[in-house]
């Protein structure tokens, strides 16, 4: 089996890539160009840092980590599934060994290539003022959640979420309809607000999302529902 067989087997959107495209990125990577080139990769750690920058965008690489922990979020999910895959495959393709270590290895190297720091403090077009009486931590998440993300993000993220056919609907994976410089920002004034003392920072911040994602479809519900009383 070619290398193009396998990539035509399993880099399909029923196998590994949600049925949309790779979110926020006018230009896709040209898998089949990246695979093509992996006889050619000279140096294993150059060529994986070339997939991670056609794979991660510039917010990504700014906004993620592996972890999702530190104040950064976890890179999403149906990118982080086509990065290690490729890892895998360029493993095998020059007879390295592919465990967690290696796996371990590239990420490290990518992040200590691509990531920045980015200081979101100034963050404009949001106020905070209307929300910062609230005491009820799930409260809050809803409620800035909702302010942060732009409307049209929040229609395709109860879309995604509502496509029953649709094997990505799970929140982590609706959520990244949002623009993760977006959901850092939001990240970080939770993390501000509500400190944490222990490491599973990662553990709570998905809480968060099942939060922010449950109340948009419970305010979504209650307008369908006023807008049918409206035509009764």
């Amino acid at each position: 089996m070619t290398l193009e067989d396998i990539i035509q087997n399993h880099l399909t959107p029923k196998h590994l890539l949600p049925n949309y495209p790779l979110l926020h990125d006018p230009i896709q990577p040209n898998i089949f160009s990246l695979v093509r080139n992996l006889r050619q990769a000279e140096n294993l750690d150059d060529f994986i840092l070339k997939i991670y920058s056609k794979i991660f965008n510039h917010e990504e690489r700014i906004c993620c980590n592996y972890d999702g922990i530190n104040g950064k979020l976890p890179y999403p999910r149906h990118k982080r599934l086509l990065f290690d895959f490729m890892m895998k495959l360029t493993c095998n393709e020059h007879n390295k060994i592919y465990d967690d270590n290696q796996r371990n290895h590239f990420y490290n190297q990518c992040e200590k290539k691509f990531s920045t720091e980015t200081s979101l403090t100034k963050y404009r077009g949001t106020n905070l003022d209307q929300i910062n009486n609230l005491n009820d931590e799930q409260q809050f998440i809803s409620s800035i959640f909702r302010l942060v993300i732009p409307q049209d993000d929040i229609k395709t993220i109860i879309l995604a979420k509502q496509d029953l056919s649709s094997q990505w609907n799970d929140n982590e994976m609706c959520i990244y309809h949002a623009r993760p410089i977006h959901l850092l920002w939001i990240k970080q004034k939770w993390l501000e607000r509500y400190p944490l003392n222990d490491n599973n920072e990662s553990q709570k911040w998905s809480q968060c999302i099942d939060w922010a994602i449950d109340s948009f479809l419970e305010t979504t519900k209650v307008y369908l529902k006023n807008r049918k009383r409206e035509y009764l």
